[in-house]
């Protein structure tokens, strides 16, 4: 198990590096991801989604509280409070992010970049090793919500990209739901 870990891992990792796309099971489903910091793999993923009417939400995942402190610039540190006490993934709207592609930062309908702290060993190992964040893109692939089944993305997008495929687990992982929120100044939050 630990060979196909390591095997599949470095992989992922070779894929970022090289701008090329990696599917992989995070705690809130399947997610097409990419390097957050590289314009052109970022840019080239949205515009395929876009082109084909593909609904997708996305988000910038990072490993941990340090590496948001990295990435976005005047944080109420109160929210890292409050994440702690969830018990399912949140993702946040933050303002004021700075080094990711400038993509990143035009993607929503809403003033802002989504950003989550992930949970999922998997996804903290893989952004860890590879020392930036990923723009994660969540298509909906299987009824059943198991990880153990191949993933599935449609013929007109693995027509058009190149990915790798990370999936190290040997048995069905339960996906969870998560919510949006905004954090606001004065140190409430609003549910998108």
């Amino acid at each position: 198990m630990e060979e196909r870990y390591e095997t599949e891992m470095s992989t992922a990792l070779a894929a970022l590096q090289q701008g090329i796309y990696v599917v992989l099971p995070t705690e809130i489903g399947w997610q097409i991801a990419c390097d957050a910091t590289n314009e052109n793999a970022v840019c080239g993923l949205i515009n395929v989604l876009k082109k084909h009417d593909v609904c997708f939400n996305y988000e910038v995942l990072m490993e941990s509280k340090q590496q948001v402190l990295q990435y976005v610039a005047a944080i109420d540190l109160a929210l890292f409070d409050y994440l702690d006490e969830q018990h399912n993934p949140i993702t946040i709207i933050f303002n004021n992010v700075i080094c990711l592609a400038d993509a990143c930062l035009n993607l929503e309908d809403i003033e802002g970049v989504p950003i989550r702290i992930c949970n999922d060993i998997l996804c903290k190992q893989l952004i860890k090793r590879f020392r930036k964040p990923i723009l994660a893109c969540f298509l909906q692939v299987s009824q059943n919500n198991d990880a153990s089944e191949s993933f599935k993305i449609p013929q007109f997008i693995q027509d058009e990209i190149v990915y790798a495929l990370l999936n190290p687990y040997p048995k069905t992982q339960e996906f969870k739901n998560a919510k949006r929120i905004a954090w606001l100044v004065d140190g409430t939050y609003r549910v998108l």
